[in-house]
């Protein structure tokens, strides 16, 4: 049974979604939810080591976590008082380093595909300005996390977090938090050793100092330049994109990513 089937099946059990684009740090994310919340999360590295089936018969799993990359999102999404908790990542660092052929450069019709907006024309397809688009236009109750904050300020992100998800079941201590954050080193290595294990490799590994970092081997050499950074000239190229198809939504939520020279 796949991530999607365990989706659209418990709809009627699911009270959080989780959305992110990949590489948006979702897995560090939900690790820590599920160590300072007693909530459990369907889709987190965590499921897959408790086995899935296992995992879904929790009366605790009310989270679920997806990419938006499947129809039983679009279509199922929300059900009733569902929340809806979204994960936003730098768009130029998380597409470009998502997208890929094989080792081949990365043409930049193929990361552009990726920000196409609603409605969507395939539902199979994760679209990193789709999820943000519904989640603008989300009625219910919804959060909206983003990853440069969590990485750089933790204890106060996680707070926030943990106190959001108290509407739906969960329970916190700030002490657990405290303590939590004093050894989150430790709880990193871990979250990285598991999702090294499952996925056979990381890139940034949740460094504050490789937030707009391009990680890899040649087929992102036609948009990395000096230090890893993404080119500028790819830069304006994506943020033009969205600013042409929905300049309101740049405005109010990607303005803080725009191309500054990296300074």
């Amino acid at each position: 049974m796949t991530m999607g089937t365990f989706y659209e099946d418990s709809v009627n059990k699911r009270k959080v979604t989780i959305a992110s684009y990949p590489r948006s740090g979702s897995n560090w994310v939900c690790y820590c939810i599920e160590r300072l919340t007693d909530l459990i999360i369907i889709g987190s590295d965590d499921s897959e080591e408790r086995g899935a089936n296992i995992t879904q018969s929790n009366p605790k799993a009310v989270i679920h976590k997806t990419h938006g990359n499947g129809t039983d999102f679009w279509v199922t999404f929300p059900g009733e008082n569902e929340g809806y908790f979204l994960i936003v990542r730098n768009h130029k660092e998380c597409i470009v380093r998502h997208r890929r052929i094989d080792d081949q450069p990365i043409p930049i019709n193929l990361v552009l595909n990726d920000l196409q907006g609603l409605p969507l024309s395939d539902q199979e397809n994760t679209d990193y300005l789709a999820m943000l688009e519904l989640y603008d236009l989300y009625l219910g109750p919804k959060m909206l996390l983003y990853y440069e904050d969590f990485i750089i300020n933790p204890k106060e992100e996680l707070l926030k977090i943990v106190e959001w998800y108290e509407q739906f079941g969960g329970k916190f201590n700030k002490d657990d938090i405290y303590n939590f954050v004093d050894n989150i080193a430790d709880h990193k290595k871990k979250s990285l050793d598991r999702y090294v294990g499952i996925h056979l490799g990381v890139a940034t590994g949740g460094d504050p100092d490789k937030l707009r970092y391009q990680s890899g081997p040649g087929h992102r050499k036609e948009h990395q330049g000096k230090d890893g950074n993404i080119l500028p000239n790819t830069c304006k190229q994506i943020d033009n994109h969205i600013k042409n198809k929905r300049p309101d939504i740049y405005k109010k939520y990607l303005k803080r990513f725009e191309y500054d020279g990296y300074n």
